[in-house]
Protein backbone atom coordinates (compact mmCIF):
# COMPACT_ATOMS: atom_id res chain seq x y z
CA UNK A 1 0.00 0.00 0.00
CA UNK A 2 1.10 3.59 -0.63
CA UNK A 3 -0.23 7.05 0.08
CA UNK A 4 -2.19 8.56 -2.80
CA UNK A 5 -0.59 11.29 -4.89
CA UNK A 6 -3.87 13.21 -4.60
CA UNK A 7 -3.69 13.68 -0.82
CA UNK A 8 -3.67 17.12 0.80
CA UNK A 9 -2.29 17.19 4.38
CA UNK A 10 -3.45 19.75 6.94
CA UNK A 11 -0.86 19.39 9.71
CA UNK A 12 -1.93 20.25 13.25
CA UNK A 13 -5.58 19.83 12.37
CA UNK A 14 -7.84 19.45 14.24
CA UNK A 15 -5.23 19.57 17.01
CA UNK A 16 -1.50 19.33 17.62
CA UNK A 17 -0.01 15.91 16.93
CA UNK A 18 -2.62 15.07 14.28
CA UNK A 19 -2.99 15.65 10.55
CA UNK A 20 -6.18 15.82 8.50
CA UNK A 21 -5.59 14.00 5.21
CA UNK A 22 -7.98 14.80 2.35
CA UNK A 23 -8.02 12.98 -0.99
CA UNK A 24 -9.02 15.31 -3.81
CA UNK A 25 -10.04 12.45 -6.12
CA UNK A 26 -12.41 10.62 -3.76
CA UNK A 27 -12.99 13.61 -1.45
CA UNK A 28 -12.41 11.28 1.48
CA UNK A 29 -11.15 12.71 4.78
CA UNK A 30 -9.31 10.97 7.64
CA UNK A 31 -7.48 12.23 10.72
CA UNK A 32 -4.20 10.47 11.50
CA UNK A 33 -1.66 10.75 14.27
CA UNK A 34 1.55 12.30 12.99
CA UNK A 35 3.57 9.20 13.96
CA UNK A 36 1.28 6.95 11.89
CA UNK A 37 1.39 9.32 8.92
CA UNK A 38 5.17 9.46 9.10
CA UNK A 39 5.42 5.67 8.98
CA UNK A 40 3.00 5.51 6.06
CA UNK A 41 5.09 8.10 4.19
CA UNK A 42 8.23 6.00 4.78
CA UNK A 43 6.28 2.88 3.70
CA UNK A 44 7.21 1.01 6.87
CA UNK A 45 4.93 -0.86 9.28
CA UNK A 46 2.36 1.71 10.39
CA UNK A 47 1.07 -0.35 13.28
CA UNK A 48 -2.46 -0.19 11.86
CA UNK A 49 -4.53 -3.38 11.77
CA UNK A 50 -5.88 -4.73 8.43
CA UNK A 51 -9.35 -3.24 8.99
CA UNK A 52 -7.86 0.20 9.63
CA UNK A 53 -5.73 -0.03 6.50
CA UNK A 54 -8.83 -1.10 4.57
CA UNK A 55 -10.67 1.98 5.84
CA UNK A 56 -7.88 4.24 4.56
CA UNK A 57 -8.04 2.47 1.22
CA UNK A 58 -11.83 2.84 1.04
CA UNK A 59 -11.57 6.64 1.30
CA UNK A 60 -8.69 6.76 -1.20
CA UNK A 61 -5.97 7.97 1.17
CA UNK A 62 -4.12 4.69 0.65
CA UNK A 63 -3.93 2.87 -2.69
CA UNK A 64 -2.46 -0.44 -3.71
CA UNK A 65 1.17 -0.40 -4.78
CA UNK A 66 0.39 -1.57 -8.31
CA UNK A 67 -2.33 1.04 -8.95
CA UNK A 68 -1.41 3.55 -11.68
CA UNK A 69 -3.05 6.69 -10.33
CA UNK A 70 -2.62 8.54 -13.62
CA UNK A 71 -4.76 5.93 -15.35
CA UNK A 72 -7.15 5.94 -12.38
CA UNK A 73 -7.57 9.71 -12.83
CA UNK A 74 -8.19 9.24 -16.56
CA UNK A 75 -11.06 6.87 -15.78
CA UNK A 76 -12.50 9.38 -13.32
CA UNK A 77 -12.00 12.29 -15.72
CA UNK A 78 -13.79 10.55 -18.57
CA UNK A 79 -16.66 9.54 -16.28
CA UNK A 80 -17.07 13.21 -15.34
CA UNK A 81 -16.87 14.40 -18.93
CA UNK A 82 -19.05 11.83 -20.63
CA UNK A 83 -21.51 10.84 -17.91
CA UNK A 84 -24.99 11.23 -19.34
CA UNK A 85 -27.28 10.77 -16.35
CA UNK A 86 -27.94 14.54 -16.15
CA UNK A 87 -28.55 16.97 -19.00
CA UNK A 88 -27.42 20.45 -17.93
CA UNK A 89 -28.68 23.46 -19.90
CA UNK A 90 -28.22 27.19 -19.41
CA UNK A 91 -30.94 29.06 -21.32
CA UNK A 92 -30.67 32.77 -22.04
CA UNK A 93 -34.17 34.21 -22.31
CA UNK A 94 -32.64 37.49 -23.46
CA UNK A 95 -29.33 39.28 -23.68
CA UNK A 96 -31.03 42.56 -22.83
CA UNK A 97 -30.43 43.93 -19.35
CA UNK A 98 -31.87 46.79 -17.32
CA UNK A 99 -28.53 47.20 -15.51
CA UNK A 100 -25.21 48.57 -16.84
CA UNK A 101 -22.70 46.86 -14.54
CA UNK A 102 -19.20 47.98 -15.57
CA UNK A 103 -17.59 44.54 -15.08
CA UNK A 104 -20.21 42.53 -17.02
CA UNK A 105 -18.50 39.95 -19.24
CA UNK A 106 -21.29 40.37 -21.80
CA UNK A 107 -20.41 44.06 -22.16
CA UNK A 108 -22.04 45.74 -25.16
CA UNK A 109 -23.85 42.50 -26.03
CA UNK A 110 -26.60 43.51 -23.59
CA UNK A 111 -27.68 46.41 -25.82
CA UNK A 112 -30.36 46.11 -28.50
CA UNK A 113 -33.44 43.94 -28.94
CA UNK A 114 -32.15 40.47 -28.16
CA UNK A 115 -35.15 38.57 -26.85
CA UNK A 116 -35.84 34.85 -27.28
CA UNK A 117 -39.01 34.41 -29.32
CA UNK A 118 -41.72 31.87 -28.52
CA UNK A 119 -40.79 30.00 -31.70
CA UNK A 120 -37.16 29.73 -30.58
CA UNK A 121 -38.29 28.73 -27.08
CA UNK A 122 -40.36 25.89 -28.55
CA UNK A 123 -37.39 24.77 -30.63
CA UNK A 124 -35.16 24.90 -27.55
CA UNK A 125 -37.54 22.70 -25.56
CA UNK A 126 -37.80 20.24 -28.45
CA UNK A 127 -34.01 20.13 -28.64
CA UNK A 128 -33.69 19.49 -24.89
CA UNK A 129 -36.29 16.72 -25.07
CA UNK A 130 -34.41 15.05 -27.92
CA UNK A 131 -31.10 15.22 -26.02
CA UNK A 132 -32.67 13.81 -22.85
CA UNK A 133 -34.15 10.87 -24.75
CA UNK A 134 -30.93 10.29 -26.68
CA UNK A 135 -28.88 10.32 -23.45
CA UNK A 136 -31.43 8.36 -21.42
CA UNK A 137 -31.06 11.14 -18.86
CA UNK A 138 -32.64 10.66 -15.45
CA UNK A 139 -32.31 14.35 -14.52
CA UNK A 140 -32.39 17.72 -16.26
CA UNK A 141 -30.77 20.74 -14.64
CA UNK A 142 -31.99 23.98 -16.21
CA UNK A 143 -30.71 27.45 -15.38
CA UNK A 144 -32.26 30.62 -16.77
CA UNK A 145 -29.79 33.40 -17.48
CA UNK A 146 -29.54 36.70 -19.35
CA UNK A 147 -28.93 39.60 -19.68
CA UNK A 148 -31.70 39.81 -17.17
CA UNK A 149 -33.92 36.73 -17.62
CA UNK A 150 -36.92 38.35 -15.87
CA UNK A 151 -37.21 40.75 -18.82
CA UNK A 152 -38.72 37.82 -20.72
CA UNK A 153 -40.85 35.90 -18.22
CA UNK A 154 -43.32 34.60 -20.88
CA UNK A 155 -40.51 32.48 -22.35
CA UNK A 156 -39.71 31.09 -18.89
CA UNK A 157 -43.37 30.17 -18.46
CA UNK A 158 -43.52 28.54 -21.90
CA UNK A 159 -40.34 26.52 -21.43
CA UNK A 160 -41.32 25.52 -17.90
CA UNK A 161 -44.77 24.33 -18.92
CA UNK A 162 -43.52 22.25 -21.85
CA UNK A 163 -40.44 20.81 -20.15
CA UNK A 164 -42.16 19.98 -16.88
CA UNK A 165 -44.92 18.11 -18.70
CA UNK A 166 -42.33 16.11 -20.65
CA UNK A 167 -40.29 15.29 -17.54
CA UNK A 168 -43.39 14.17 -15.64
CA UNK A 169 -44.29 11.80 -18.49
CA UNK A 170 -40.75 10.41 -18.73
CA UNK A 171 -40.22 10.35 -14.93
CA UNK A 172 -37.19 12.65 -15.28
CA UNK A 173 -36.28 14.73 -12.24
CA UNK A 174 -35.78 18.45 -12.78
CA UNK A 175 -33.64 21.07 -11.03
CA UNK A 176 -34.50 24.59 -12.20
CA UNK A 177 -32.81 27.79 -11.07
CA UNK A 178 -32.60 31.38 -12.27
CA UNK A 179 -29.91 34.05 -11.91
CA UNK A 180 -31.23 37.60 -11.66
CA UNK A 181 -30.15 41.07 -10.65
CA UNK A 182 -33.29 41.10 -8.49
CA UNK A 183 -34.71 44.43 -9.67
CA UNK A 184 -37.79 42.77 -11.22
CA UNK A 185 -38.17 40.02 -8.62
CA UNK A 186 -41.50 41.21 -7.24
CA UNK A 187 -43.76 38.90 -5.26
CA UNK A 188 -46.00 38.51 -8.33
CA UNK A 189 -43.05 37.54 -10.54
CA UNK A 190 -41.77 35.13 -7.88
CA UNK A 191 -45.14 33.37 -7.96
CA UNK A 192 -44.98 33.16 -11.76
CA UNK A 193 -41.52 31.60 -11.52
CA UNK A 194 -42.71 28.99 -9.03
CA UNK A 195 -45.63 28.11 -11.32
CA UNK A 196 -43.08 27.70 -14.14
CA UNK A 197 -41.07 25.20 -12.07
CA UNK A 198 -38.25 27.48 -10.91
CA UNK A 199 -37.02 26.28 -7.51
CA UNK A 200 -34.39 28.86 -6.60
CA UNK A 201 -33.43 32.38 -7.65
CA UNK A 202 -29.90 33.66 -7.16
CA UNK A 203 -29.63 37.43 -6.81
CA UNK A 204 -26.45 39.50 -6.88
CA UNK A 205 -25.53 42.11 -4.27
CA UNK A 206 -22.04 43.59 -4.45
CA UNK A 207 -21.91 45.09 -0.97
CA UNK A 208 -23.80 47.49 1.26
CA UNK A 209 -25.88 50.21 -0.37
CA UNK A 210 -23.11 52.70 -1.17
CA UNK A 211 -20.90 50.02 -2.75
CA UNK A 212 -23.65 48.17 -4.60
CA UNK A 213 -25.13 51.29 -6.21
CA UNK A 214 -21.74 52.22 -7.69
CA UNK A 215 -21.34 48.92 -9.55
CA UNK A 216 -24.91 47.73 -10.20
CA UNK A 217 -26.97 50.65 -11.46
CA UNK A 218 -29.79 51.12 -13.94
CA UNK A 219 -29.05 51.45 -17.61
CA UNK A 220 -29.66 54.90 -19.01
CA UNK A 221 -30.04 57.13 -15.99
CA UNK A 222 -27.65 55.27 -13.65
CA UNK A 223 -30.41 54.97 -11.08
CA UNK A 224 -29.83 53.29 -7.73
CA UNK A 225 -30.97 49.69 -7.34
CA UNK A 226 -30.05 48.46 -3.86
CA UNK A 227 -33.21 49.36 -1.94
CA UNK A 228 -35.51 48.00 -4.64
CA UNK A 229 -33.65 44.68 -4.60
CA UNK A 230 -33.74 44.42 -0.80
CA UNK A 231 -37.48 45.14 -0.77
CA UNK A 232 -38.07 42.56 -3.52
CA UNK A 233 -36.13 39.94 -1.57
CA UNK A 234 -38.20 40.63 1.52
CA UNK A 235 -41.45 40.45 -0.47
CA UNK A 236 -40.57 37.24 -2.33
CA UNK A 237 -38.68 35.23 0.28
CA UNK A 238 -41.83 33.39 1.36
CA UNK A 239 -42.73 32.58 -2.25
CA UNK A 240 -39.49 31.09 -3.60
CA UNK A 241 -36.11 29.86 -2.35
CA UNK A 242 -33.45 32.59 -2.54
CA UNK A 243 -29.67 32.50 -2.86
CA UNK A 244 -27.34 35.47 -2.98
CA UNK A 245 -24.03 36.05 -4.67
CA UNK A 246 -21.75 39.03 -4.91
CA UNK A 247 -18.71 40.26 -6.77
CA UNK A 248 -15.90 42.10 -5.04
CA UNK A 249 -12.75 43.92 -6.01
CA UNK A 250 -9.64 44.64 -3.98
CA UNK A 251 -11.23 47.91 -2.90
CA UNK A 252 -14.63 46.52 -1.84
CA UNK A 253 -13.96 43.14 -0.21
CA UNK A 254 -13.60 44.65 3.25
CA UNK A 255 -17.21 45.90 3.07
CA UNK A 256 -18.65 42.38 2.81
CA UNK A 257 -19.24 42.18 6.61
CA UNK A 258 -21.27 45.41 6.47
CA UNK A 259 -23.59 43.89 3.87
CA UNK A 260 -24.01 40.67 5.83
CA UNK A 261 -24.89 42.52 9.02
CA UNK A 262 -27.46 44.62 7.19
CA UNK A 263 -29.03 41.54 5.57
CA UNK A 264 -29.45 39.97 8.99
CA UNK A 265 -30.86 43.19 10.49
CA UNK A 266 -33.61 43.53 7.83
CA UNK A 267 -34.70 39.88 7.99
CA UNK A 268 -32.57 38.28 5.26
CA UNK A 269 -30.36 36.17 7.49
CA UNK A 270 -29.38 32.50 7.24
CA UNK A 271 -32.99 31.35 7.78
CA UNK A 272 -34.14 33.25 4.69
CA UNK A 273 -31.23 32.73 2.31
CA UNK A 274 -30.49 29.23 0.99
CA UNK A 275 -26.85 29.90 0.11
CA UNK A 276 -24.61 32.92 -0.20
CA UNK A 277 -21.21 33.30 -1.83
CA UNK A 278 -18.88 36.09 -2.88
CA UNK A 279 -16.30 35.85 -5.65
CA UNK A 280 -13.68 38.21 -7.09
CA UNK A 281 -14.25 40.14 -10.28
CA UNK A 282 -12.21 38.46 -13.02
CA UNK A 283 -10.71 39.88 -16.23
CA UNK A 284 -12.95 39.74 -19.29
CA UNK A 285 -12.47 38.57 -22.86
CA UNK A 286 -15.04 40.71 -24.64
CA UNK A 287 -13.32 44.04 -24.04
CA UNK A 288 -15.38 47.23 -24.30
CA UNK A 289 -16.64 48.82 -21.12
CA UNK A 290 -15.78 45.76 -19.02
CA UNK A 291 -12.11 45.96 -19.97
CA UNK A 292 -11.86 49.34 -18.26
CA UNK A 293 -12.78 47.63 -15.00
CA UNK A 294 -10.05 44.99 -15.27
CA UNK A 295 -7.46 47.09 -13.42
CA UNK A 296 -9.56 46.66 -10.28
CA UNK A 297 -9.80 42.88 -10.69
CA UNK A 298 -8.35 40.59 -8.07
CA UNK A 299 -5.17 38.97 -9.40
CA UNK A 300 -4.70 35.22 -9.55
CA UNK A 301 -2.02 35.32 -6.86
CA UNK A 302 -4.18 37.08 -4.28
CA UNK A 303 -7.65 35.77 -5.12
CA UNK A 304 -7.57 32.74 -2.80
CA UNK A 305 -6.68 34.76 0.28
CA UNK A 306 -9.32 37.40 -0.39
CA UNK A 307 -11.92 34.77 -1.30
CA UNK A 308 -11.40 32.94 1.99
CA UNK A 309 -11.50 36.20 3.92
CA UNK A 310 -14.91 37.04 2.45
CA UNK A 311 -16.38 33.58 2.89
CA UNK A 312 -15.16 33.25 6.46
CA UNK A 313 -17.36 36.24 7.24
CA UNK A 314 -20.33 34.32 5.82
CA UNK A 315 -19.70 31.23 7.91
CA UNK A 316 -19.06 33.32 11.03
CA UNK A 317 -22.63 34.61 10.72
CA UNK A 318 -24.16 31.22 9.98
CA UNK A 319 -24.77 31.60 6.24
CA UNK A 320 -24.50 28.45 4.15
CA UNK A 321 -21.97 28.78 1.34
CA UNK A 322 -20.33 26.73 -1.41
CA UNK A 323 -17.19 25.95 0.57
CA UNK A 324 -16.57 22.19 0.51
CA UNK A 325 -13.80 21.00 -1.83
CA UNK A 326 -15.47 19.39 -4.82
CA UNK A 327 -14.82 18.95 -8.50
CA UNK A 328 -16.35 21.63 -10.67
CA UNK A 329 -15.62 20.75 -14.28
CA UNK A 330 -15.78 23.45 -16.92
CA UNK A 331 -18.95 22.87 -18.99
CA UNK A 332 -16.84 23.08 -22.13
CA UNK A 333 -15.34 19.64 -21.47
CA UNK A 334 -18.60 17.88 -20.56
CA UNK A 335 -20.71 16.19 -23.22
CA UNK A 336 -24.01 16.86 -21.42
CA UNK A 337 -23.51 20.62 -20.78
CA UNK A 338 -24.95 23.23 -23.13
CA UNK A 339 -25.83 26.91 -23.25
CA UNK A 340 -28.69 27.98 -25.52
CA UNK A 341 -28.55 31.62 -26.54
CA UNK A 342 -31.62 33.79 -27.08
CA UNK A 343 -31.31 33.26 -30.86
CA UNK A 344 -31.16 29.44 -30.61
CA UNK A 345 -27.44 29.06 -31.18
CA UNK A 346 -25.77 26.61 -28.82
CA UNK A 347 -22.48 27.13 -26.99
CA UNK A 348 -20.54 25.18 -24.38
CA UNK A 349 -20.19 28.13 -22.01
CA UNK A 350 -22.51 31.11 -21.30
CA UNK A 351 -19.51 33.44 -21.38
CA UNK A 352 -19.13 32.76 -25.11
CA UNK A 353 -22.61 33.65 -26.33
CA UNK A 354 -22.75 35.80 -29.45
CA UNK A 355 -19.12 34.93 -30.25
CA UNK A 356 -20.05 32.90 -33.32
CA UNK A 357 -16.68 31.17 -33.66
CA UNK A 358 -17.47 29.23 -30.48
CA UNK A 359 -20.98 28.06 -31.42
CA UNK A 360 -21.37 24.27 -31.38
CA UNK A 361 -24.91 23.92 -32.74
CA UNK A 362 -28.41 25.30 -33.29
CA UNK A 363 -31.71 24.23 -31.72
CA UNK A 364 -33.24 24.19 -35.21
CA UNK A 365 -30.91 21.42 -36.32
CA UNK A 366 -29.99 17.91 -35.26
CA UNK A 367 -26.97 17.76 -33.01
CA UNK A 368 -23.85 17.51 -35.15
CA UNK A 369 -20.32 17.53 -33.82
CA UNK A 370 -18.86 20.57 -35.55
CA UNK A 371 -15.20 21.54 -35.30
CA UNK A 372 -15.61 23.53 -32.08
CA UNK A 373 -17.53 20.74 -30.34
CA UNK A 374 -14.79 18.29 -31.29
CA UNK A 375 -12.14 20.64 -29.89
CA UNK A 376 -14.07 20.89 -26.62
CA UNK A 377 -14.69 17.18 -26.14
CA UNK A 378 -11.70 15.67 -27.89
CA UNK A 379 -8.86 17.73 -26.44
CA UNK A 380 -6.79 16.10 -23.68
CA UNK A 381 -5.41 18.88 -21.52
CA UNK A 382 -3.48 16.64 -19.15
CA UNK A 383 -0.63 15.34 -21.27
CA UNK A 384 1.81 17.60 -19.46
CA UNK A 385 3.86 16.71 -16.38
CA UNK A 386 2.81 19.88 -14.53
CA UNK A 387 -0.81 18.73 -14.35
CA UNK A 388 -0.06 15.06 -13.75
CA UNK A 389 1.98 15.83 -10.63
CA UNK A 390 -0.57 18.22 -9.14
CA UNK A 391 -2.43 17.03 -6.03
CA UNK A 392 -5.46 19.25 -6.75
CA UNK A 393 -5.89 18.12 -10.37
CA UNK A 394 -9.18 16.29 -9.59
CA UNK A 395 -10.64 19.54 -8.23
CA UNK A 396 -9.25 21.74 -10.99
CA UNK A 397 -9.76 19.62 -14.14
CA UNK A 398 -7.96 22.27 -16.13
CA UNK A 399 -9.79 25.23 -14.61
CA UNK A 400 -12.13 27.69 -16.29
CA UNK A 401 -11.60 27.80 -20.05
CA UNK A 402 -13.12 31.28 -20.25
CA UNK A 403 -10.56 32.60 -17.73
CA UNK A 404 -7.88 30.93 -19.85
CA UNK A 405 -9.28 32.74 -22.89
CA UNK A 406 -9.24 36.10 -21.08
CA UNK A 407 -5.69 35.59 -19.84
CA UNK A 408 -4.04 33.83 -22.78
CA UNK A 409 -6.30 34.40 -25.78
CA UNK A 410 -6.76 30.64 -26.16
CA UNK A 411 -10.01 29.02 -25.02
CA UNK A 412 -8.65 25.48 -25.05
CA UNK A 413 -5.62 26.23 -22.90
CA UNK A 414 -5.27 25.69 -19.14
CA UNK A 415 -6.32 28.04 -16.37
CA UNK A 416 -3.75 27.01 -13.77
CA UNK A 417 -4.19 28.36 -10.25
CA UNK A 418 -2.46 25.60 -8.31
CA UNK A 419 -1.23 27.87 -5.52
CA UNK A 420 -4.65 29.35 -4.89
CA UNK A 421 -6.56 26.09 -5.15
CA UNK A 422 -4.17 24.32 -2.79
CA UNK A 423 -4.56 27.15 -0.27
CA UNK A 424 -8.36 27.10 -0.53
CA UNK A 425 -8.47 23.32 -0.21
CA UNK A 426 -6.17 23.37 2.80
CA UNK A 427 -8.33 25.94 4.59
CA UNK A 428 -11.47 23.94 3.89
CA UNK A 429 -9.86 20.68 5.02
CA UNK A 430 -9.00 22.34 8.34
CA UNK A 431 -12.63 23.43 8.68
CA UNK A 432 -13.96 19.96 7.85
CA UNK A 433 -11.56 18.42 10.38
CA UNK A 434 -12.82 20.75 13.10
CA UNK A 435 -16.41 19.84 12.25
CA UNK A 436 -15.78 16.08 12.05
Amino acid sequence: MKLSKFNINAAGSPEAGKTAVFNTLTRGLVILGNDILCRLEKEVDSGLCPSELKSLQDVGVLVKEDLDEDLFFDVYYNQVRFGNSMLRVVLLTTLNCNFACPYCYEGELTYGKKQMTMETAERAVAWMKARAVEMKASRIKLEYLGGEPLMNIPVIEKVGEELNRFCAEKKIKTMTTLISNGYLLTRENAKRLVDAGVENVRVTLDGPEDIHNKSRFLRGDGGKTYRTIINNLLDSKDEISLSLSGCFTKETVDRVPDLLDELISVGLGPDSIYKLQFAPVSPTFSGGKAAAFDKRCVSNDESHEIFMRANKELMKRGFSTYADPEFSPCPAICSADYTINYDGLIYKCPCLVDHLAYAVGDVREEQVYNAEMVRCLGHNTFENEKCRNCSVLPLCLGGCRYVALARTGEFHSLDCDRKGLEALTLENVKRLAREA
